[in-house]
């Protein structure tokens, strides 16, 4: 009969080493990560302007301001033109009722 070993110290001592040596290679999805992270404020701030002008033009500026005077004289009813950040854009110019293309 044999013994059966488990030899947890070693697994625990190749596994550290290799993954020091796998975080420390440099490789293009490590290289591409850093970049799109770098990129990633420029990115958000030009989508951020863009989406204000999407936005700006379904919902003119005058008009919120009207509502929003509404909404100081009548409160919650008048709820629609709270401060947030959540809109969903979609573009669904050649899709008919059923969402077939056109």
């Amino acid at each position: 009969m044999s013994k059966i070993r488990m030899n947890t110290e070693y697994r625990n001592k190749f596994y550290n080493r290799i993954k020091d040596v796998f975080e420390k290679e440099e490789t293009q999805e490590q290289q591409a990560f850093l970049q799109a992270r770098e990129d990633f404020d420029n990115i958000q701030k030009s989508t951020f302007e863009l989406a204000e002008q999407v936005v700006e033009r379904s919902y003119p500026p005058e008009d919120v301001a009207t509502l929003r005077v509404f909404k100081k004289k009548y409160g919650d009813p008048c709820d629609v033109v709270a401060k947030d950040k959540c809109f969903y854009f979609a573009h669904n110019e050649d899709v008919d009722d059923e969402g077939e293309n056109k």
